[in-house]
């Protein structure tokens, strides 16, 4: 119950402009009980409806303050060399039993990348949401090769994969929700 205190104070002392933003823009961001009362602050001001203008004009301001450079760096130079690799080097490279199983496979992999890259630049939220699974399915594929080494090799190499790739990208990825519509 304090900490449900604690937040109303808190709530209580934010501007109208940043009460608006929690509950129109960053509501994912929080917690339901949260947003509950933000919803109360904003009763107890007065203030019933919200002009779409002004909710347009906070969520372009919200665009400005995270940096996106990974985001570009991301978008724009490691899904296009994920495409390149799929379709040209690795055929080219890799030495396996069955070199058109591996073409198909990264044709498939280089196709959706290529949804992915769009979605991103885009800015569409199921870009954002495909991402998650090109992450997730990239650590989990990426570490299967270590698979022939043993079993406790392929864990390590797979919780390596995540707290080294997916997790920072979880964190990056999550703060720039509001980015995708």
């Amino acid at each position: 119950m304090d900490d449900l205190k604690d937040i109303r104070d808190r709530m209580s002392k934010l501007p109208n402009d940043e009460l608006i933003r929690i509950l129109n823009i960053d509501f994912d961001n929080y917690r339901e009980e949260v947003i509950e009362i933000v919803k109360e602050e904003l009763k107890k001001r007065d203030i019933k409806e919200i002009d779409a203008d002004k909710i347009e004009e906070l969520r372009k301001s919200k665009l400005e303050e995270v940096p996106t450079g990974w985001l570009e760096f991301y978008n724009y130079w490691l899904i296009p060399g994920g495409i390149f690799f799929n379709l040209i080097i690795a055929p080219l490279t890799i030495q396996i039993e069955y070199p058109g199983v591996m073409f198909i496979f990264g044709l498939i992999w280089s196709i959706l990348l290529a949804f992915l890259l769009y979605g991103l630049h885009k800015r569409r939220l199921w870009g954002w949401k495909l991402n998650w699974v090109v992450l997730v399915i990239g650590v989990l594929l990426n570490s299967l090769e270590y698979y022939t080494m043993g079993v406790i090799f392929y864990f390590v190499v797979l919780i390596l994969g995540v707290l080294i790739w997916v997790l920072p990208n979880y964190v990056y990825f999550k703060k720039r929700r509001h980015l995708f519509t």
